[in-house]
């Protein structure tokens, strides 16, 4: 990660290796738990996939997350959190969402991460919205927004907490 990495809104980190995606994967598992839903966005081949991956393991989900493109939906019970994993890369349109059997936004114990999931923006209004960015082969920046008061909330008091350890560990 570099010094250029912002921790303001939207929050930029670049990632030079898969070491520090896993770190960045379990930050962010700290900021979005309890109950939240996370947007992903990103052009293939950028490390969506590769951070929901890093984010389940950090939870040390019991099992190797795969993307669920061609279900649409995975659920992974890693603890007390249930990951509803979602990849939209083939529906068309809102109207073919209403097979899946999502959570309510914030909804304790649940996680929701959708790849390609700009779709759901109209059922989540309040999200974190996640872009990720390939720059290399194993080079990535992910770029986090916060949408609504309690999303922006969340960011506000994990930015205290991110600011605090790295005043303990000076």
């Amino acid at each position: 990660m570099t010094e250029k990495d912002s921790i303001t809104l939207p929050w930029t980190v670049t990632s030079h290796s898969m070491d520090e995606t896993r770190y960045i994967a379990a930050s962010l598992t700290q900021l979005v738990l309890p109950g939240a839903v996370v947007l992903l966005r990103g052009e293939m081949g950028s490390g969506k996939t590769t951070l929901i991956q890093a984010m389940a393991e950090s939870l040390d989900c019991p099992v190797k997350v795969k993307s669920p493109t061609f279900d649409l939906v995975h659920i992974y019970d890693c603890g007390a959190v249930r990951i509803y994993h979602v990849d939209l890369y083939r529906v068309q349109n809102a109207d073919e969402l209403s097979i899946l059997d999502l959570p309510y936004a914030d909804e304790g114990g649940s996680l929701v991460l959708a790849e390609w999931g700009d779709l759901l923006a109209p059922f989540y209004p309040e999200h974190f919205h996640l872009t990720c960015e390939s720059l290399g082969p194993q080079c990535r920046r992910f770029r986090l927004d916060a949408l609504g008061k309690a999303y922006q909330r969340r960011w506000k008091n994990w930015v205290r907490t991110q600011m605090t350890k790295k005043g303990t560990e000076a």
